[in-house]
């Protein structure tokens, strides 16, 4: 609590330190507010009269607003979602980079190299098994074709 007051003291004194400065804004914001404010609420008053004699207004703009503050949601959604993904994709690319490094390159590309020849060999055999799949079909459906068929 002595902690508070000596913070609320050291405000008091920076408040009454700054007041020569600030009392000329103050009294500019002041003269703004009291030329501004006759010449913007006659259209004020002229509103409010329009939105109780008309709740439909009201209902619209309420949707507008709440449209506006989803989509500005749906942005920070949006913002927090790419920022993860990047993360994890520079992670895992530094990741790589690291495993590269500690293994050495050559046995790198070696293992990716045979990784690359696994994926195409499965990849192959599932192809060879489709097009097994479509000529067993085409021949039970009796529209076997001469020069072998193909899904495509």
């Amino acid at each position: 609590m002595d902690q508070l007051h000596e913070y609320f003291l050291h405000a008091i004194h920076l408040y009454h330190s700054a007041d020569p400065y600030l009392r000329p804004i103050r009294s500019s914001f002041r003269e703004f507010q009291m030329r501004t404010i006759p010449l913007i609420m006659p259209y004020l008053d002229a509103l409010a009269n329009y939105a109780a004699n008309s709740p439909a207004i009201l209902v619209i703009g309420s949707v507008i607003v709440l449209f506006l503050v989803a989509r500005v949601v749906i942005g920070w959604i949006w913002r927090a979602v790419l920022f993860w993904l990047r993360f994890a994709f520079w992670s895992a690319m530094i990741m790589l980079i690291a495993l590269a490094w500690q293994r050495g390159f050559e046995r790198t590309g070696e293992d990716l190299g045979r990784w690359a020849q696994g994926v195409g060999q499965f990849w192959w055999e599932e192809y060879e098994k489709f097009e097994g799949y479509q000529k067993q079909h085409q021949f039970s459906q009796g529209r076997g074709h001469r020069n072998g068929g193909s899904w495509r």
